[in-house]
């Protein structure tokens, strides 16, 4: 009995992990003073959504923002993420798209100063060239649910008017780490260049 109880267990588990990576994070009751609202959207398919910053000194938000990066890095089979922005804003921050009080996507960043350039189709290296660049997209995700809703390009956004204050960065100074199929496709429709080759190259970061 024990044992089925545990398979029982393990099913549960699985399948809220499952439809978490599908539909987003349920945020709870939520205090409506948390959550730092920057931008509301209406996407293409007329449902409303928001894009929110975690405040670094919210346990709370640091919490579940931590949970769904840990989802994505378990899906995209990533290393552990840099997390700074979770004890300094002045080193990265975690913009979250929420859709009825639940977190369907995310995309953590961080400080960063020079990358190099990509080659997209061939993930090789531009040998002896550096770029300057002012963040970086750790990670971002999509709940698979919500894809191709344009809530990917407008979480970039996001990043290029709210990473530094008083300041909105060019998609050419933001680069990336680790880009997974879903990430490189997002930054090559973002900051893809076209090198005189023909080939399309990406700014890249190597993450602490």
């Amino acid at each position: 009995m024990s044992y089925m109880q545990h398979m029982k267990s393990d099913r549960q588990l699985h399948d809220k992990y499952h439809r978490r990576a599908i539909e987003g994070i349920e945020l709870g009751p939520t205090n409506p003073l948390l959550w730092n609202l920057i931008e509301q959207h209406q996407l293409k398919s007329g449902v409303d959504g928001k894009i929110v910053e975690v405040n670094s000194e919210s346990p709370k938000e640091i919490s579940v923002a931590k949970e769904f990066l840990d989802i994505v890095n378990n899906i995209l089979s990533a290393p552990q993420d840099n997390r700074d922005w979770s004890s300094d804003p002045n080193r990265g921050k975690v913009f979250m798209f929420v859709i009825r009080n639940k977190a369907v996507g995310i995309c953590s960043t961080e400080r960063i100063s020079e990358g190099k350039w990509m080659v997209y189709d061939t993930g090789e290296l531009v040998p002896k060239q550096k770029i300057p660049l002012a963040i970086g997209i750790s990670r971002i995700y999509v709940s698979h649910k919500y894809r191709r809703m344009g809530i990917g390009l407008r979480l970039l956004f996001a990043v290029q008017q709210h990473s530094i204050y008083g300041l909105t960065l060019t998609k050419y100074q933001i680069g990336w780490s680790q880009p997974s199929e879903f990430g490189g496709k997002l930054a090559l429709s973002f900051n893809g260049v076209k090198h005189k080759s023909g080939k399309m190259l990406i700014p890249i970061y190597e993450e602490r």
